[in-house]
């Protein structure tokens, strides 16, 4: 529900769009949000007859929240992105990850109708090699009408350790200014038509 395609053969999406729609989905089939942060995920050994073979395993028994509660289960995805690794800390088991740092733009589609019926009428996706701004921006129109625009170049590359720290903590990530600059100038040269020489309407960053 609320999800939808520019072409069948679209390969990207909307972050939010289709988290919400999935969950949403998962809602309707009977499941339950909870909101909180994991802290940990406890384990319980069992007996040998539990085992079945699987050496000295422990079973996933649940995970635990900041405020002290406990939600059991029998499974546990962990969806983390780069801050996965945490789960070295939790289980003991080694997962290695690199987080990149990187900045993004958009321009809403509610700011330019003109824009947005170009889009709609026309979506194509544009990857650039390195320009003179040292972007190579990758340019992606999105199904509202908005644009999205990455490759603004100067990723950070932030360490497992960084990463276990919560060094940056997930929601806190802060664009660098002068990289959204240079992607900027880099978008306004070749867009003219969907910047109209506007400084872009949401600047960004994410960790992946």
């Amino acid at each position: 529900p609320g999800v939808r395609l520019m072409d069948t053969r679209t390969a990207q999406v909307t972050p939010m769009e289709i988290t919400n729609a999935l969950m949403e989905g998962a809602i309707d089939q009977g499941a339950e949000l909870v909101i909180g942060k994991v802290v940990g995920i406890d384990t319980d050994d069992g007996d040998d007859d539990d085992k079945k073979g699987d050496g000295d395993a422990s079973r996933v028994t649940g995970v635990l929240l900041e405020d002290g509660r406990k939600i059991k289960a029998g499974k546990v995805i962990v969806a983390m992105g780069p801050w996965s690794t945490k789960v070295e800390d939790w289980l003991n088991i080694r997962i290695p990850m690199t987080g990149i740092y990187s900045t993004s733009l958009v321009y809403t589609a509610e700011k330019n109708e003109k824009a947005k019926e170009m889009i709609l009428n026309e979506p194509r996706a544009l990857f650039c090699s390195e320009d003179s701004h040292d972007s190579h921006l990758e340019v992606y129109p999105r199904s509202n009408g908005d644009v999205y625009i990455c490759g603004c170049g100067g990723s950070r590359y932030i360490t497992e350790q960084e990463l276990r720290n919560y060094q940056p903590a997930p929601g806190t990530e802060v664009a660098d200014d002068r990289r959204a600059l240079a992607a900027f100038e880099s978008f306004n040269s070749l867009a003219p038509s969907i910047t109209q020489g506007r400084k872009p309407d949401v600047t960004q960053a994410c960790m992946r």
